[in-house]
């Protein structure tokens, strides 16, 4: 019994058929491996490897695609979004951060990073950039281009306008009294 199972298992392998496949042609050859190989080759029941392992392949992501219903279209994205931080990793590479007041540059370093620095060090950096405004610092980030784009002076119209507001506040107050 052991005997005929080996010689099972090395008809499946050989041939790369299924065990019942490799049972019925050892029985039809009398328990000869070589006579059941020939037999199966002459009925061309011989299966190639690869075929067999694409249809396993092609079943398996059918199966995946049936239980997955947007799959390509999440597939579609992710490579979209890969794309994206790619060309955004590009661009910081050719931007710098630039930190002056007047005429003297005080800080002059690609903007990747500046980042990586802010993130690092993030409740010391962002009171360090605040207080840089404050004092009169200029902030700018450069592009390889030559445009200038100003980061501070957001920040500076945000605090007018709070410091507009408080003044209203304050005369409205006074008005009243």
């Amino acid at each position: 019994m052991e005997n005929e199972l080996k010689k099972i298992d090395i008809l499946k392998e050989r041939a790369n058929v299924t065990y019942e496949e490799a049972r019925i042609a050892l029985a039809e050859a009398d328990g000869n491996l070589v006579e059941a190989l020939i037999k199966l080759e002459k009925e061309d029941r011989i299966r190639p490897k690869q075929k067999q392992q694409q249809a396993r392949s092609e079943r398996k992501e059918g199966k995946e695609r049936k239980e997955r219903p947007h799959y390509e279209e999440r597939q579609a994205h992710k490579e979209h979004r890969k794309e994206e931080m790619r060309e955004a990793g590009e661009k910081l590479k050719k931007h710098r951060f630039v930190l002056h007041k007047d005429d003297q540059v005080f800080l002059d370093v690609p903007t990747w990073v500046a980042l990586l620095v802010i993130l690092v060090t993030m409740p010391f950096s962002l009171f360090a950039l605040l207080l840089a405004i404050i004092v009169g610092f200029q902030m700018q980030i450069r592009s390889y281009t030559g445009k200038e784009y100003s980061v501070d002076q957001p920040i500076r119209e945000v605090a007018q306008q709070v410091k507009d507001g408080l003044e209203k506040e304050k005369e409205d107050d006074e008005a009243d009294q």
